[in-house]
């Protein structure tokens, strides 16, 4: 998993902290709760995206199509696309790791990420929780 630093003010590296602090959560999961927030108001979260060559569309025929990079481009029957939304919200969630032959993907957690891997390629990548939670959203709105 990747990471940036982002310059702030003083003053609003700890407003950052306070709010994060009075939401019991980290700093990293509350900016991205303020980016999917405000992507969401702006309505402009399927334009956006997951950033970073993370990609979820729903093709002309129903059929979800998902790439990363690393990971590779699958294109699942909606099903599928569901289960593999559940299996990220689980693994996320500290409910066990996860293999689904039929997506092609196995998942676990490490530390507090989540672990992809493509079962054929083996290649892998390893998301932060916020965006394994948007990913498994993404997933699903574009399965239904």
């Amino acid at each position: 998993m990747s990471t940036t630093l982002i310059r702030l003010p003083v003053e609003r590296a700890h407003q950052l902290k306070a709010l994060a602090a009075h939401k019991n959560l980290t700093m990293a999961d509350l900016v991205a709760e303020l980016i999917d927030a405000e992507t969401n108001r702006l309505g402009i979260s399927d334009e956006i995206g997951l950033g970073y060559q993370i990609n979820v569309d729903r093709l002309e025929n129903g059929v979800v199509r998902f790439s990363a990079t690393e990971i590779g481009t699958f294109q699942w029957d909606k099903p599928t696309a569901l289960n593999v939304s559940e299996a990220l919200e689980r693994v996320t969630d500290s409910r066990g790791g996860h293999l689904d032959i039929d997506s092609g993907l196995e998942m676990r957690r490490v530390g507090t990420s989540v672990k992809v891997k493509n079962i054929e390629t083996g290649g892998e990548r390893t998301f932060a929780p916020s965006i394994a939670r948007a990913l498994a959203t993404n997933l699903r709105k574009a399965a239904l």
